[in-house]
């Protein structure tokens, strides 16, 4: 494998990783597994919820209104690292990430409805908005592939996609637009607690 570092490919050695998640104390556990039926203490990658059930977890009035604005403002560690990274590096990555995707997360495309509304946000080179695959040359769902990287896009719109800039705690959406959202390794990139809650209201907004 390699990696794209300051314009150069790389053949890649030692490779740090890093997860950010919410550790859910005895109380969230025990109204997760009410929620959703689950018996482990945790969710597992890929677990389908319903946008009620999550609201249990992410409460509408975690953020007063000067903190949902300054949430919405993207960081100068997130340009340099999210947006800026991607836009240089987005033909190998977009070469590098067809291969290997999530079979959870196929399975949940696959049962998605006919017909259905679709945003896929953090889509990156598109790989899983294009499991929406066509029937009898026309589209079987609308989907909306949404990325901060512009690199991205075009290779999404190349695809046959429709590509759109934005970004998750700043959707350019109305409430309840969509029918099913995709939102797949976005919340690492994302460098506050604070915006990482404002990106969970906004996608469950647009539900």
């Amino acid at each position: 494998k390699f990696d794209l570092v300051d314009g150069e490919v790389l053949q890649r050695a030692e490779r740090i990783s890093l997860t950010f998640r919410r550790v859910l104390n005895a109380e969230d556990r025990a109204r997760a597994r009410e929620r959703f039926g689950l018996h482990h203490s945790m969710l597992r990658a890929g677990d389908a919820i319903d946008a009620d059930a999550l609201e249990s977890l992410v409460p509408r009035s975690s953020l007063d209104s000067v903190a949902r604005g300054r949430a919405r403002q993207m960081t100068a560690l997130e340009r340099e690292h999210a947006v800026e990274f991607y836009d240089r590096a987005a033909e190998h990555f977009a070469a590098t990430r067809n291969k290997n995707l999530w079979p959870r997360v196929i399975d949940f495309v696959h049962a998605i409805d006919d017909g259905s509304m679709v945003l896929d946000v953090g889509a990156g080179n598109g790989r899983y908005l294009s499991l929406l695959e066509e029937r009898d040359g026309d589209r079987r769902c609308h989907g909306v592939a949404l990325d901060c990287s512009m690199g991205l896009l075009r290779i999404c719109a190349d695809r046959g996609l429709e590509p759109l800039e934005g970004d998750v705690c700043a959707l350019p959406f109305r409430d309840d637009t969509f029918d099913a959202v995709l939102c797949i390794a976005v919340f690492l990139l994302i460098a506050t607690a604070e915006r990482r809650m404002h990106a969970a209201r906004e996608l469950l907004r647009v539900l």
